[in-house]
């Protein structure tokens, strides 16, 4: 269980109607250039009424990839949350279940070294489809890249990580082009060497008869 003490400033009059808690984890991250890194962002929702929160960039770096996972959810009673904490709020007796949302921020390889900012804004409402907005969000995560080794310019062309899945451990990343392309490759031979052989085989017994 999780004890969140939370500033005044962070419940708008519409916040109220729409009874959203939101609380970023934390503001800064490291990351290595050429690597990602996550930061989690809490969001509950303690009225009787569901509502859904889509998530989507606001600033980043050029080059950069920033996803929110989930992109879009509902929070509410009644909603199951496949991650989640506690939260337990002042002036409530009881916990208050809270989803998590992971944000990945992935640095290309050729990003320098120093601080960057990326910011997310969370559009709150109850719209089916095209998002019928009540209230907006922003985040906003200071990220400072660690790059002291030496970059090529083949390695410092290469695009960032992109391709992520959430999954009950959490978050699995990998750079799925050249891996596909490789077991591409891998497999066409292996099935053009069997086609071959099966091939040869038949011909063979043909000629037996």
């Amino acid at each position: 269980m999780i004890l969140v003490f939370l500033a005044p400033a962070l419940f708008s009059s519409e916040a109220d109607a729409l009874n959203l808690g939101t609380y970023p984890k934390s503001d800064t991250v490291s990351v290595s250039a050429g690597s990602y890194a996550s930061v989690d962002i809490l969001f509950w929702n303690t009225g009787d009424e569901k509502y859904f929160v889509e998530i989507e960039p606001l600033r980043q770096p050029e080059s950069w990839y920033v996803v929110a996972i989930p992109k879009k959810f509902e929070i509410g009673q009644g909603v199951e949350y496949p991650q989640k904490e506690n939260l337990l709020l002042p002036g409530q007796s009881a916990p208050t279940a809270a989803r998590i949302v992971r944000v990945v921020i992935s640095v290309p390889e050729g990003a320098k070294e120093g601080d960057y900012e990326v910011a997310l804004q969370a559009l709150a409402g109850s719209g089916q489809g095209v998002m019928s907005v009540s209230q907006a969000r922003v985040f906003s995560f200071r990220v400072y890249v660690e790059n002291t080794a030496y970059i090529s310019p083949e390695n410092a062309e290469r695009k960032p990580i992109t391709d992520f899945e959430e999954t009950g451990q959490g978050i699995v990343a990998r750079e799925e082009v050249p891996h596909a392309q490789e077991n591409s490759g891998n497999s066409r031979v292996f099935f053009m060497a069997v086609a071959t052989v099966t091939i040869l085989y038949f011909s063979w017994k043909m000629a037996r008869k």
